[in-house]
């Protein structure tokens, strides 16, 4: 399985404070991969997996209003991407207390794609906006 991800200077947008959430979401990832390899028991990824849940809300709390502060026009599609992952990975936490099991593979899967994606093509598109604020280092 190739789920595993780990930070380059790709994914930074120069503004510390995302690039360290960032830092922190892909290394949650890259311990719900390794639990995966390593065949750990369920309640290990699923612990792993419910952080990330929690972290990605006040990720993307924090990242709205900073959008909204510098006055980044495209907020609103931003937001109802964000929206869109936080109902998706809710429904998998959901699926996992109902039915005590989630496919480790294809959820990790899922999140490397949508995470990586996000920052490479939706967060790069409000960099300009941190420039212009003198914002990055």
């Amino acid at each position: 399985m190739t789920g595993h991800v780990t930070w380059s200077d790709e994914y930074s947008l120069g503004y510390s404070p995302i690039d360290e959430q960032h830092k922190q979401l892909l290394n949650l990832l890259d311990m719900l991969y390794a639990a995966e390899q390593a065949n750990e028991p369920l309640a290990n990824a699923s612990d792993v997996l419910f952080r990330l849940v929690v972290f990605t809300e006040t990720h993307f709390a924090y990242e709205e209003m900073l959008l909204e502060l510098v006055g980044f026009p495209k907020l609103r599609k931003h937001s109802l991407y964000h929206e869109v992952m936080k109902s998706k990975t809710r429904a998998i936490v959901q699926d996992f207390r109902k039915n005590h099991a989630f496919d480790r593979e294809e959820v990790l899967l899922f999140l490397r794609d949508w995470w990586t994606n996000h920052i490479l093509q939706e967060d790069m598109q409000y960099r300009p906006f941190l420039a212009d604020l003198g914002l990055l280092t």
